[in-house]
């Protein structure tokens, strides 16, 4: 305290006016003046920094998951597009196919291929990237196909925005369903398929057409238009 005496009487002294500035207390008091002042400053600034960071931590963290949303849908869009390529020229394909020569078309239909032994129950029909059928028996050389439209076939969906759901053909309707209310559906978004045992992700099953649900009701459906070609190709294995 005897130390620190001095230098409070300085202060006081520079405080109040009589401490002239060419005098060698004036400059004593000055020079820990900044030494004290240094430190302080620093701190608080630190401290600003700090609490820049931590107001910032919600923006960012809803960043990071725009960042995630957007990747996933990136990583979609390419799947797609790769899809496209290597399926519009079936000699050189991304996964083991067999041509089919459909020969009618009803509640079934009806297909004959050279490579029929080779054909299984659950196989899709494909024409280019569209989903057209799935392959429900093989009898006197004959492949069965249940379309799209059958109330039987069902398999889970995803959307280019990545909603997920399940196609199903209800109410003379092909739907994708089991949609969350959380989620947002725009018209002509793109569904497709998500692996199975036997399909393969990325075939395009069609387009949404419209919601068929209220969007207060916590599970949506939607309409899905489909797709018109007509099935070539047999996909053997994902």
């Amino acid at each position: 305290m005897t130390q620190l005496t001095p230098l409070l009487i300085s202060i006081l002294l520079l405080v109040s006016g009589k401490l002239k500035p060419l005098e060698p207390s004036y400059q004593k008091v000055t020079s820990a003046l900044i030494s004290i002042n240094r430190p302080i400053y620093n701190l608080k600034n630190k401290l600003n920094q700090q609490k820049l960071f931590i107001t910032s931590l919600p923006g960012m963290h809803f960043n990071n998951l725009a960042l995630q949303a957007e990747n996933s849908q990136l990583k979609t869009q390419n799947l797609l597009l790769k899809n496209k390529l290597n399926l519009e020229d079936f000699h050189t394909p991304s996964w083991n196919t067999v041509p089919v020569r459909i020969i009618k078309v009803d509640n079934l239909i009806s297909a004959t291929s050279d490579q029929t032994d080779k054909i299984k129950p659950g196989m899709p029909l494909v024409s280019s990237t569209n989903l057209i059928g799935i392959v429900q028996k093989i009898s006197s050389s004959i492949i069965y196909i249940l379309p799209l439209t059958d109330k039987n076939v069902t398999f889970p969906v995803q959307t280019d925005q990545d909603v997920k759901g399940n196609y199903i053909f209800q109410d003379q309707i092909p739907q994708m369903a089991n949609i969350s209310n959380q989620t947002h559906l725009n018209q002509n978004d793109t569904v497709f398929t998500l692996p199975t045992e036997q399909i393969p992700e990325g075939l395009i099953v069609g387009q949404v057409v419209q919601s068929l649900t209220q969007p207060s009701n916590p599970i949506q459906r939607v309409e899905i238009k489909l797709s018109p070609q007509q099935g070539t190709h047999i996909i053997l294995s994902p």
